[in-house]
């Protein structure tokens, strides 16, 4: 169930113009989901880890933004989020306030938005 979570999660990154390796995972060894390789046709990110989160509230995006940085060592965060929500922009400034970066999206949405 997971791997198809983030297969789908993939897809719709690749249908942002992003290029991503989806990565191997070791059962019980902390590590993240994706090599981003590049975005678009202008600015290269060039193989940098991401982890990818899917939530349905504000709840626990700072804490997984942490996990994802200091305990499997992401360079980036990309969150899909199931609805929106107010405390979403708050939590994503918090992260970046202490220098976490990445994209989020919405479910049903064609944009993107980099933090």
């Amino acid at each position: 169930m997971i791997y198809l979570k983030e297969q789908k999660m993939c897809r719709k990154l690749v249908s942002f113009g992003f290029q991503i390796e989806h990565l191997y995972e070791v059962p019980g060894v902390s590590s993240p989901d994706i090599a981003v390789k590049r975005h678009g046709c202008i600015v290269k990110i060039g193989g940098r880890l991401a982890e990818l989160k899917q939530l349905s509230s504000s709840n626990k995006i700072y804490n997984e933004g942490k996990n994802a940085k200091y305990n499997k060592k992401a360079d980036l965060i990309i969150f899909e989020f199931t609805k929106q929500s107010s405390g979403i922009f708050r939590e994503i400034g918090r992260l970046t306030g202490i220098g976490i970066h990445g994209y989020y999206y919405y479910t049903d949405s064609k944009t993107y938005y980099a933090f």
